[in-house]
């Protein structure tokens, strides 16, 4: 809800591993990082839960094996 999105980016930034990264009347976009993808998924169906948000919506993921890194 646009009235509350200030409010909401303002939680948003309070979480372990979130990046508010755009602000739009109806659209905040962030990045997420975590160690899995359960951490993430367990954080997404808390956000949708807050009063002032409507969806919430996983648009792109990635997963590295850190042991591949050089």
């Amino acid at each position: 809800m646009p009235s509350r999105r200030e409010e909401i980016a303002r939680r948003l930034c309070t979480l372990k591993g979130v990046e508010v990264h755009h602000r739009e009347p109806f659209k905040i976009v962030i990045v997420m990082e975590a160690d899995d993808a359960g951490m993430i998924g367990s954080q997404l169906a808390e956000i949708s839960t807050w009063s002032g948000v409507l969806s919430v919506n996983l648009v792109f993921e990635q997963s590295e094996d850190n042991g591949e890194m050089i």
